[in-house]
């Protein structure tokens, strides 16, 4: 990717807003960017699917956007933990950094608005490879809720879970895990003792 900018790992590092070393660490050793450096490189015309699995071509569909800053968006990450796992206790308090998205790329690659996103950190490996431990989600709490089949966060209690759900033909939901296994089955009289905060849209993780 950096070849096709034509730049040295000191002069994209700066581009995207990043020490040379931790561009380095992309390089070499794998590690994941953050939210705020995608949203850097969707900017640039790079794939985010691309650059976060392997799939598709490097470069997006679109053109590369010439928007500056106005063009950003900061999305509000929170300290609570979801689950994918048997359960965290969450706390409710939005960390003091803010992560910064491209409205163009949000509205373009996710279909949606900054108004209703959130990040939280997932943590357990019961969801995985969908989602794996430390993911970085963001969340989509727009209504309605529940927009069909997958992936949502939501409470049981005073845990906030991670899961795959899945509406049946007569109305009952399903919770699955990462395998398509169903955890438990819900009437849909009982649906009321489901409450989905949103659904995941994105996420970003460790390589």
């Amino acid at each position: 990717m950096r070849k096709h900018f034509g730049l040295s790992q000191r002069a994209m590092a700066h581009r995207v807003g990043v020490s040379p070393n931790t561009w380095n660490g992309y390089e070499t050793r794998g590690e994941a960017p953050n939210s705020g450096v995608l949203s850097k490189l969707a900017l640039e015309g790079i794939n985010i699917n691309w650059l976060l699995t392997g799939g598709g071509e490097m470069l997006s569909d679109a053109p590369p956007s010439t928007a500056g800053p106005d063009d950003l968006v900061y999305i509000p990450r929170y300290d609570a933990i979801v689950a994918a796992g048997a359960g965290y206790f969450p706390t409710d308090h939005p960390t003091a950094l803010p992560v910064a998205f491209s409205r163009a790329w949000l509205h373009r690659e996710l279909r949606t608005g900054p108004a209703n996103l959130f990040l939280i950190e997932a943590r357990g490996d019961s969801m995985a490879p969908v989602i794996e431990d430390g993911d970085i989600l963001l969340v989509d709490t727009g209504e309605p809720k529940f927009r069909g089949d997958g992936v949502y966060i939501f409470s049981a209690g005073n845990l906030l879970l991670v899961k795959q759900l899945r509406m049946r033909v007569n109305g009952d939901v399903e919770v699955l895990d990462a395998a398509g296994t169903v955890l438990q089955s819900l009437r849909r009289a009982d649906l009321d003792s489901l409450f989905i905060i949103g659904r995941v849209v994105w996420k970003a993780g460790r390589t």
